[in-house]
């Protein structure tokens, strides 16, 4: 029982397995009984472990085991062992391993010729062992293969979905291809893939190529609307791959193109564009696929296709999604300014004198906003922001928007109250959540002595900021029912004095910097009116709540700010 469990630690079942099947495979073809003895240094007999395996009754040698002779154990081979004049012992080497060597051993009266038989034997079933070993390893490179092209797919959906931010709605759809077609073209291994559009747009109106051809190579002459609309009728169901002939048959129309592969960019039946890929590049590690009308005769099996069919209609699906989620976005956007500028215009028309002011103040916000350095995302919100910077004076009497004298500590109060109310009315629109710091802030006063917070400096947001310089010079320039606008240059001045009491100074010395471009956006309004400077500046600051107060101290707070 020791040798026995010590040799069970020495040998996998899996190797005893094997041995008893060859051994009852040479048992069968010899017609002879055969028992296992695995050889370590020394011999020992295995029939413990073959007694249920064996399916032949054996017998015991009629010699000593340890008696055989000693074997190589790093090249065995089979032996042949007299007996007596009409009797031999041989065996024949069944498995190897690190530790010793299976042999199936037996006796036999014609010696040699059994031997020899068995060894033939033996041959045979390596040989078709080695076949089944080729065809499994075969199998195997192609497991492999597919393996690694799905990883290698899965991979770029992955970076794909990673890269998900580039298919937000603010990117345009040229911003989206730049981004998408260098990694696409590796992974589907072509030598170029272009995204052409169906028609031209805002977003893209002409092709997106990416390749690494050199400039004269002759595939990049090719024109992709003519290859487009010569396999649209077939590309518009379904991925449409051709791979002809390496040799150029059947390709006349195409010379320098061998492989193809089109899909359909469309949304709900609407075609967006076209992706191609073309000329499959040649991948030692990727075996032939079978592709689309394999009876044609300028077919050939590599070159494009079913995996690389699929990706491109996945990343179709990407561009075709963004493309529509993109419209539908655009279609919001000029719904929601629509009603903004309505909005915007609801508060102006009350007052014909006033009428553009909101649309003023948003352009020269943002044009004060870009010349600042301000944030691309600011710039772009800052028009809407500025339209929508005076909705609380809907919530003004016409008595008092309208009056033409001094207004009265009462009515002051409740102008002031504009920047809240304004607040109020927007903070549960999520869509406008953008404009409340404009539209709050918008009069508060860099030292501190604006409304409604009273907040100072930086504590002021920066879109407030920008604001109140716009807002209080496109007032101070506009004539009203109470007095004439002011010149540019006396508005320019009182910026000047009020900077870093009233206003922001960076913004102001910024402003000043480039006043000539805001006279131009001003003076482009037909609806903004300048005048000769003949106010009466002495009568103006005699009321502390008159419509225009100290210009030199308070000049945001005159009607420039209410």
């Amino acid at each position: 029982m020791g040798i026995y469990t010590m040799q069970k630690s020495l040998l996998s079942d899996k190797v005893l397995e094997s041995s008893a099947h060859a051994l009852s495979g040479l048992q069968r073809s010899l017609g002879i009984s055969l028992r296992l003895c695995l050889f370590t240094g020394t011999w020992c007999d295995l029939h413990h472990r073959m007694s249920a395996a064996s399916d032949t009754p054996q017998k015991p040698l009629s010699i000593d085991i340890s008696a055989l002779p000693l074997v190589s154990l790093n090249s065995p081979e089979p032996f042949l062992l007299p007996v007596s004049t009409t009797s031999h012992v041989f065996g024949i080497p069944l498995e190897s391993t690190p530790d010793g060597v299976v042999y199936a051993a037996g006796e036999s009266d014609s010696g040699l010729t059994t031997l020899l038989r068995a060894v033939s034997i033996q041959s045979q079933q390596i040989r078709e062992l080695r076949e089944q070993s080729d065809l499994d390893s075969q199998k195997f490179d192609r497991f492999s293969d597919q393996i690694l092209r799905s990883f290698e797919e899965r991979s770029w959906q992955l970076k794909l979905t990673e890269d998900l931010s580039m298919c937000e709605v603010n990117h345009s759809l040229r911003d989206l291809l730049q981004n998408l077609l260098p990694r696409l073209r590796c992974i589907l291994c072509a030598e170029s893939l272009a995204f052409l559009p169906e028609t031209s747009s805002e977003d893209l109106d002409a092709p997106v190529v990416e390749t690494i051809l050199p400039e004269d190579a002759p595939v990049r002459k090719l024109k992709l609307r003519e290859i487009v609309n010569r396999f649209r009728s077939q590309a518009m169901a379904q991925p449409f791959v051709r791979n002809w002939d390496t040799q150029g048959r059947g390709v006349e129309c195409l010379p320098g193109l061998h492989s193809l592969m089109i899909v359909c960019v469309s949304k709900q039946s609407v075609v967006v564009g076209w992706l191609l890929a073309l000329n499959a590049e040649h991948n030692l590690w990727i075996s032939p696929r079978l592709t689309t009308d394999p009876d044609e005769f300028n077919f050939s099996d590599s070159g494009f296709g079913t995996a690389e069919a699929g990706l491109l209609k996945s990343a179709a699906s990407a561009i075709a999604t963004h493309h529509h989620n993109r419209k539908l976005f655009q279609l919001n956007q000029r719904l929601t300014v629509g009603v903004v500028r309505s909005l915007a215009n609801a508060v102006d028309a009350r007052d014909t004198y006033t009428h553009g002011h909101s649309d003023r103040v948003a352009r020269l916000g943002q044009h004060l906003a870009r010349r600042c350095g301000a944030s691309a995302e600011l710039c772009e919100k800052l028009p809407m922001i500025g339209l929508l910077h005076d909705i609380g004076k809907i919530s003004v009497p016409d008595h008092i928007l309208l009056k033409k004298s001094s207004l009265t500590n009462e009515e002051f109060e409740i102008i002031k109250r504009h920047p809240l109310v304004g607040y109020q009315i927007l903070q549960h629109i999520q869509e406008l959540e953008f404009t409340l710091d404009g539209v709050l802030y918008h009069h508060e006063a860099w030292d501190g002595s604006g409304y409604p917070l009273g907040r100072t400096g930086q504590n002021i947001p920066l879109v407030a900021r920008l604001l109140a310089v716009v807002d209080s010079f496109d007032a101070m320039t506009s004539s009203r029912p109470y007095r004439t606008g002011m010149s540019f240059e006396k508005a320019e001045s009182i910026l000047r004095d009020g900077a870093g009491t009233q206003w922001d100074p960076d913004l102001v010395s910024i402003f000043l910097q480039y006043k000539e471009e805001f006279r131009r956006i001003c003076q482009d309004s037909a609806t903004h009116f300048q005048s000769i400077d003949t106010i009466d500046l002495n009568a103006l600051y005699a009321n502390p709540h008159s419509r225009e107060l100290n210009a030199v101290t308070k000049p945001v707070m005159a009607e420039a700010s209410v």
